[in-house]
């Protein structure tokens, strides 16, 4: 029998915040409001659902639509996946704080009841373990949060049981992800280098540059754009001499990336220069991710 005990968890805290769309400025995504480090706190811009119960826990359901491809004579021989589904789902066990009464029926006033429509806002999951982590789960784009039902009885703590339709972004990112094993850690001679690339302030427009001294030398790509897909700054990094062709891969999305050099090597990513527009203070943050 193989295995190792110290690889099982055992989740003993969570906790569930929203941000709700309005609270973004132009520009700005999901990841200018996400903490530093999995040990940084949320900012005071995400509400807290508040107490969940821990027996239902956080359920989580992904569907397919699937066709069966055959071959005569020999039955199914391929089977065709589309249509990708996924619901997260958590029961909140203080209905009436002002954050679950909004998710559960937005419309309403402090007088009347109306005719309920789904929020759709930012959701981000968080646990707890005993082994010390902290794991979040951020979606990259509002979520579409509905509880169709809600029961009051004298035998069980009210509650609300709310599903979560998670809807991926353009590079089909469900969530961002953030947990103790991947904060701050920097990248180990014959590793892939990997640096997050973040936008603060919430810029509107113009460019940066993105520089990568490698083996003695520095080379400098200017016109970075603030929207710039991760293709086109995986195109503008590899036109680096000191990184080349197929030597970084770049992910994420525009205004947080994350690029990973696979460089015998390491390297070091700055940001010498930008000519940012728009938002608060903006600035580009390069950082060991």
């Amino acid at each position: 029998m193989a295995g190792n005990p110290d690889n099982a968890i055992l989740f003993s805290e969570a906790d569930v915040y929203i941000l709700r769309r309005n609270k973004l400025g132009a520009g700005q995504t999901v990841a200018d409001f996400m903490p530093e480090s999995s040990t940084d706190p949320f900012s005071e811009e995400w509400d807290l659902v508040g107490l969940l119960n821990g027996d239902d826990g956080f359920g989580e359901e992904r569907e397919w639509d699937e066709t069966d491809h055959s071959a005569w004579g020999y039955g199914v021989i391929k089977v065709g996946s589309r249509n990708f589904a996924m619901t997260r789902s958590f029961t909140a066990l203080e209905p009436e704080n002002d954050t679950n009464s909004y998710l559960y029926s937005p419309g309403d006033t402090s007088t009347h009841v109306r005719v309920a429509q789904p929020a759709e806002e930012y959701i981000a999951f968080e646990t707890r373990g005993d082994d010390g982590k902290t794991r979040r789960l951020v979606t990259t784009r509002p979520a579409r949060i509905t509880a169709p039902s809600k029961t009051q009885n004298e035998a069980d703590l009210a509650s609300l049981e709310f599903s979560a339709r998670i809807f991926p972004n353009s590079n089909k990112e469900l969530f961002l992800k953030q947990n103790a094993d991947t904060d701050g850690v920097a990248a180990d001679t014959d590793e892939i280098n990997r640096y997050r690339i973040r936008l603060t302030g919430g810029p509107t427009g113009g460019t940066f540059s993105l520089a990568y001294a490698f083996d003695g030398d520095t080379d400098t790509v200017a016109g970075v754009p603030v929207a710039g897909t991760p293709s086109a700054v995986e195109t503008l990094l590899e036109s680096l001499d000191t990184v080349g062709a197929d030597n970084v891969e770049v992910s994420g999305v525009p205004g947080n990336w994350i690029a990973e050099f696979d460089l015998d090597t390491p390297g070091v990513l700055t940001s010498p220069a930008a000519a940012l527009t728009g938002g608060t203070t903006p600035a580009v943050v390069v950082e060991a991710a």
